[in-house]
């Protein structure tokens, strides 16, 4: 699963009662239920279609049905918190947003984007384990892991001003367009929803020349794409049109770097900065955020 270490165990999930404690005011906010959910069974596309939009140079063009087998190429190496079990990752300016997880220490916080220093840092309930993340105008969207709560953080003050409802698992966020979030709760599907109400509006099932791709975790939308770094693995798939994987980027050599660093996790953590056209990557108690582009292997 998406937030926890592999030496970890699932019998914590016998806390998720304590999510209800966190949230403001249920009638205040819109939430999702049973009765209420609306799932699009049909694949929703991923548009604009990638063959069509202009490419970042911060990774090659898509190339027809090919699946592209990319690289990163590492142009800065940036002081990452070696205690944060990184679970979103998001560049706003000067600002790196970040989630961290595991029960009891779930955070957050706003570092620098330049040097990772943490400026500002928020505990979640100890009941509450942080996942993917997400800023929408002023406001940070946190998902938990099973608590099935997306929590609503004012980004200025780090403030929780509000919650959302949702069903399963919490695993990653990225904001597509106005009208639509991707969000990812560990299998090969990709939930579709609205960014104002949290509801359901479609899904995107997931596959590789055919096949299904499941632990999809932390997220990152880039020119109608959907970057998903894949648990457990150090591969990231690049996700486009109707949910077909088309690229596969091996970052083991990223990992191979850190091979003093015992005690780190997995990779996790994948964020696009517009203003330098770069990627920043990183890990679960990873101490570096790598700045990459992608090139062609």
């Amino acid at each position: 699963m998406s937030g926890r270490p592999s030496s970890l165990r699932w019998g914590l999930a016998a806390v998720v009662a304590a999510a209800a404690a966190c949230a403001p005011e249920p009638a205040a906010q819109p939430t999702e239920s049973p009765a209420t959910t609306v799932v699009i069974a049909t694949t929703a596309p991923l548009t604009p279609s990638s063959s069509t939009a202009a490419p970042s140079t911060a990774y090659p063009a898509v190339a027809g049905d090919a699946v592209g087998s990319w690289v990163p190429v590492v142009l800065a190496r940036i002081p990452h918190d070696p205690e944060a079990f990184t679970e979103g990752l998001l560049v706003d300016g000067d600002v790196v947003w970040e989630s961290t997880g595991l029960y009891g220490s779930s955070t957050v916080r706003r570092t620098d984007r330049h040097t990772g220093e943490v400026l500002a840092s928020e505990p979640l309930d100890r009941g509450l384990f942080g996942e993917g993340l997400e800023l929408i105008g002023g406001n940070l969207i946190q998902l938990t892991w099973q608590e099935e709560t997306a929590l609503v953080w004012d980004a200025a003050s780090l403030v929780q001003t509000g919650a959302f409802a949702y069903e399963g698992e919490g695993w990653g966020l990225c904001l597509l367009d106005d009208e639509r979030l991707v969000m990812s709760d560990g299998s090969s599907t990709l939930w579709v929803r609205h960014p104002a109400t949290f509801e359901v509006t479609g899904q995107i099932e997931v596959a590789r020349e055919g096949h299904p791709v499941a632990d999809l975790n932390e997220l990152e939308c880039v020119d109608g794409l959907v970057f998903a770094n894949v648990w457990r693995t150090n591969e990231i798939v690049v996700i486009g049109d109707d949910g077909a994987v088309v690229a596969v980027i091996d970052a083991s050599a990223l990992e191979e770097e850190l091979f003093a660093s015992p005690n780190r996790d997995v990779l996790n953590g994948i964020a696009y900065d517009p203003a330098t056209d770069t990627f920043l990557l990183t890990g679960k108690w990873w101490p570096t955020s790598f700045e990459v582009r992608f090139v062609e292997r």
